[in-house]
């Protein structure tokens, strides 16, 4: 009796839903709808539709909200001011164009256009709204325009001049030193960290130098270093609003970066397409969100020059903010640059991130984590990622590296001495990567800072394949993956792959150095080059280190090789070495000892 009473019941409210469905559609068609063309957009681009377009949403505003349509068409407009409470809807066969004349654009109060903040210019602005959404299936173009010109020294901020006076870069001893037989010794004296542009900056230089031509690289055009009013308009800026959508449609070849939402929350952007030239959309990035919490980001493809997706926690704007209670799921990143990183530009913190399911193909750098401002990044765990990455022009960041760790101070990052008042190093804790499949072309290069070790990192169920481009114009790979200044690391069920073509300085899979508690776990892989002395693993001044259920690849002689007069408490548990001729090795000034072998065979 009871049974038949809930299926009643259930009956019961799928009639009422049922009911109810057409109800929820006519109101949805009868929601306040105000069409631009009602108030004078023509769907022509030549004619400008910015006041129209703005005619529009004031009144859907004033009316109380509603939906801002634009039709299928092509218009052209400068800014666009949001407003609270208003859905601005693109049609399936309308584009909306960005202007190209710098006075179509203006700033809210208090911003000036001077001062720098020229820069905040965008198509779509919205300040201090709430409950918006730019949505539809057409299309928006900033109409980016790039030039290809000659790079002059004095317009780059890592070449040594009169008033800032930078310690030279030596790229040669520098891949000497870390290629030479007795191991890495490598002086941190605020030169940039290796992974840094600057150095394929030098390298690419005495490259065209030694063929009698002249560095160059793309530029937006016009643009100029020392101009303090810089203006190259985004697509999307958000300052501190609160639950906004951005769903469905297409943005394409901003300007700068093509969203930007500072300080807002709840913010729900999926399935929208971003692209920017891969070979010319400098600072064109995809999504820049900058001190927001309660983001999600799914569902979208994004191809662009600069980083996909990259998390600042700036004052640019206002104070520097948590960008906290990040999800991003179901994406597919490309990137000339970064495919998802975590921004140098961090001066408070970026933490409690989850991304999981995405996809990073053609990316110059997959994954990187990058600290240069104070802040902090923790609370992290990307899972389930296929990368593929492979190496761009000198000018991009990136080395082709699917993984990517560095922390540094400001004036290590421009090769300069310190400076009075400067921030103390960053720090990065509490990240988790598993389940990772990764193709590259550079070093996976996961480090830490001599005064901010990482700490608490762990590597799971990761596959990486390394390869050469040998067409690249630089390639500063040795070791598959370096750790550097890390504690409690650990590393499980990693698998290292060598591919063709092989670069000549490769030699070991694993390189850990300034590691205190690591564990590694489940490792396969061997050194670059089979039948040779290259151990498979080296630790360098590292304490209290377990390895334990490893499986060297056939043809590996040596597989662990033990450096540093600091390096203590190496333990080999239960690993398959039978047949590695030599299982173990100590360099002169390892004290004797050190490492204690438990139930290998």
């Amino acid at each position: 009796m009871r049974a038949q009473s809930v299926k009643q019941t259930s009956w019961a409210v799928m009639a009422g839903l049922i009911l109810l469905f057409p109800v929820l559609i006519h109101a949805e068609e009868n929601a306040a709808t105000f069409n631009v063309k009602n108030y004078g957009a023509t769907g022509n681009k030549a004619d400008n539709a910015q006041k129209a377009i703005q005619a529009a949403i004031e009144a859907c505003a004033k009316a109380g909200g509603g939906r801002v349509y634009l039709p299928p068409g092509d218009y052209t407009s400068g800014t666009i001011f949001l407003r609270s409470h208003v859905r601005f809807y693109l049609e399936a066969g309308a584009t909306l164009f960005a202007s190209k004349d710098r006075a179509d654009y203006s700033l809210p109060a208090p911003y000036t256009g001077t001062q720098g903040h020229g820069w905040l210019n965008s198509l779509f602005m919205g300040v201090d709204l709430e409950n918006v959404s730019i949505e539809g299936r057409g299309t928006v173009d900033g109409q980016a325009e790039y030039e290809w010109r000659k790079v002059e020294k004095s317009e780059m901020p890592y070449w040594s001049t009169a008033a800032t006076p930078r310690i030279p870069l030596d790229v040669q001893g520098e891949i000497e030193r870390r290629t030479q037989q007795p191991g890495f010794n490598v002086v941190w004296d605020h030169r940039p960290f290796f992974g840094h542009i600057t150095y394929n900056a030098v390298m690419a230089q005495l490259k065209e130098e030694s063929r009698g031509h002249s560095l160059e690289r793309s530029f937006p055009k016009g643009h100029q270093w020392d101009n303090p009013n810089l203006w190259q308009p985004h697509l999307i800026v958000l300052l501190r609003c609160k639950n906004v959508r951005i769903t469905g449609i297409s943005l394409l070849h901003s300007p700068s970066w093509t969203i930007y939402p500072y300080a807002c929350d709840r913010l729900a952007i999926d399935g929208v397409y971003i692209f920017t030239s891969l070979k010319y959309g400098v600072w064109a990035d995809g999504i820049d969100p900058d001190g927001c919490k309660d983001l999600r980001i799914s569902n979208c493809t994004i191809e662009t020059g600069d980083d996909s997706i990259v998390f600042y926690s700036t004052n640019g704007w206002g104070p520097a903010l948590p960008c906290e209670n990040i999800t991003v799921t179901n994406c597919r990143l490309t990137s000339a640059s970064s495919g998802l990183k975590f921004c140098d530009g961090n001066m408070n913190c970026v933490r409690n991130v989850t991304v999981d399911n995405c996809v990073i193909t053609g990316s110059n750098r997959g994954v990187a984590f990058m600290v240069a401002q104070g802040g902090y990044v923790s609370n992290v765990v990307l899972s389930n990622l296929v990368i593929n990455t492979q190496r761009y022009d000198w000018f991009w960041w990136g080395d082709g590296d699917p993984i990517h760790f560095m922390i540094e101070r400001g004036s290590e990052k421009l090769g300069q001495p310190d400076k009075p008042g400067e921030l103390p190093a960053g720090s990065i804790r509490n990240v988790i990567i598993r389940n990772v499949i990764a193709h590259g072309q550079g070093s996976c290069v996961i480090t830490g800072h001599p005064t901010s070790w990482l700490d608490n990192v762990s590597l799971e169920n990761v596959r990486l394949f390394i390869s050469t481009d040998p067409a690249s114009p630089y390639d500063k790979a040795v070791n598959a993956m370096q750790f550097r200044y890390a504690r409690n690391l650990k590393v499980k069920d990693l698998e290292v792959t060598w591919q063709k073509p092989e670069w000549v300085n490769w030699r070991s899979a694993l390189y850990f150095e300034d590691v205190a508690k690591l564990k590694l776990q489940g490792f396969m892989g061997g050194p670059a080059k089979p039948e040779t002395e290259i151990p498979a693993v080296v630790l360098d001044k590292v304490d209290d280190a377990t390895i334990q259920n490893v499986e060297p690849r056939p043809g590996t002689k040596l597989f662990l090789k033990v450096r540093g007069a600091s390096s203590q408490k190496i333990y080999l548990v239960g690993n398959d070495l039978h047949d590695v001729k030599t299982p173990y090795q100590l360099d002169s000034g390892v004290k004797p000892g050190t490492v204690k072998a438990l139930n290998n065979f």
